[in-house]
């Protein structure tokens, strides 16, 4: 027995980042941020167990206690999902306003769907595609990205693509000899699924955003939070394009200050709701701020960088008006009747 057993210890959720078991069994208080539980949730190969403290109340006065039968499990998850635990710089804090609040909602919108997902598939399938991405990779499910990676995976099979096909499109160009290579496989493995990952705008709260799957709606109690989430997503966009749009001359962040003249309103809002999202300080003049990383967003930041780069509809209609404006002054110009010469119709006198 003694080959097959290993000396552990409690620890926190903190504490196990990092570490890759057989099998965790995690204690909840209820008080836990979704990227604490992301991590609880994904540091067993085999099985990931949950426990739920279920809050107590005084008995009959000798000592005993009952459980207080009011507190539902799900809600418990469901809280511990939409509380956000990362960290915010000061100018965030002291911002408070929609964009620091749509920030945070795009980050629930992220750390939901791949959980969704793998809850979906329940343990049996993600347990099996343990196993053969350790088989297909050795060592690839202790990189520290592959909770990433595996839900990654979920997230496009649930859509209907199955995990062998990601795989093969996201290597087929290079293989896998390259990502052995780096310095963590499974991010750069994750890297190429979302290169690979077709956009889809048919249900994503933003554009560079994954689509909710349409399977995930089936449970009427997840296709509720979902509901809430996308919703909360979209009135917090509206509101922070209508700051965007109301702001005048004085008030302009530096990054205003760099836009070409006349852009038009859509524009600002596009642009706002993309720092916005991706917590770009006012600071940063750029107006599409750094490059980002992730495939599908750098997509879009593209797109909005090729927008900056046209001309304001502004200036082209002002343009079309001026020429309009030549071109009925040279036909009224051409229409105008024409002044006769009156010495050239007097009668000659006779010549001397």
């Amino acid at each position: 027995m003694a080959e097959h057993v290993q000396l552990g210890y409690a620890s926190t959720i903190h504490g196990a980042q990092g570490a890759t078991v057989d099998t965790t069994h995690t204690v909840l208080t209820g008080t836990e941020t979704r990227q604490a539980l992301y991590v609880a949730l994904s540091r067993g190969r085999a099985t990931n167990h949950l426990y739920l403290a279920t809050p107590t109340t005084p008995g009959d006065g000798v000592g005993l206690e009952v459980q207080d039968a009011a507190v539902e499990p799900r809600q418990i998850l469901t809280d511990i999902l939409a509380r956000d635990g990362r960290a915010h710089s000061a100018t965030t804090t002291e911002r408070g306003d929609a964009a620091q609040l749509l920030r945070q909602a795009v980050l629930a919108y992220q750390d939901a769907l791949p959980v969704l997902a793998q809850h979906h598939l329940g343990q049996r399938q993600m347990t099996a595609l343990d196993g053969a991405l350790e088989r297909w990779m050795p060592g690839l499910t202790d990189q520290p990205a592959y909770p990433h990676l595996r839900g990654q995976l979920a997230l496009r099979w649930v859509d209907g693509t199955p995990p062998l096909t990601v795989l093969r499109d996201a290597t087929w160009y290079s293989g896998t000899q390259s990502l052995g290579e780096a310095d963590d496989p499974a991010a750069a493995l994750a890297w190429r699924i979302a290169g690979t990952t077709p956009p889809s705008y048919r249900d994503a709260p933003l554009p560079w955003l994954p689509a909710v799957p349409p399977v995930l709606r089936q449970d009427q109690e997840r296709d509720a939070y979902l509901d809430r989430l996308t919703h909360h997503i979209d009135d917090l966009r509206q509101r922070v394009t209508h700051e965007a749009q109301q702001v005048d001359a004085t008030g302009r962040a530096q990054w205003r200050r760099t836009l070409p003249p006349n852009i038009d309103d859509q524009l600002i809002g596009d642009l706002a709701i993309w720092r916005a999202a991706h917590d770009i300080p006012p600071s940063e003049p750029n107006p599409t701020g750094p490059p980002t990383k992730d495939p599908q967003a750098a997509r879009h930041q593209s797109r909005l960088m090729h927008r900056l780069a046209e001309p304001s509809p502004v200036s082209s209609t002002a343009t079309a008006d001026a020429a309009s404006d030549r071109l009925r002054s040279g036909q009224r110009l051409a229409e105008r009747p024409r002044l006769h010469d009156s010495t050239s119709r007097q009668p000659r006198g006779p010549s001397r």
